[in-house]
């Protein structure tokens, strides 16, 4: 029988939705307010939301 973690694997859906979310609004973002973001603000965006995913939920998935 197989074992599954499911709350890592929670975690780790969380973290994936959360980095997908955050980069595609980054990048929705700049594109509305006509670029005035930049490619540093969305690498800052996705930078800072790996950071948080990685302190808030790394415990969890490992």
């Amino acid at each position: 029988m197989v074992h599954v973690e499911y709350p890592a694997f929670v975690a780790e859906f969380i973290a994936t939705f959360a980095l997908v979310f955050i980069g595609a609004g980054s990048i929705l973002m700049d594109g509305s307010t006509g670029g005035k973001l930049g490619l540093g603000g969305i690498a800052l965006a996705h930078g800072l939301a790996l950071l948080v995913m990685i302190y808030a939920i790394g415990h969890v998935s490992g």
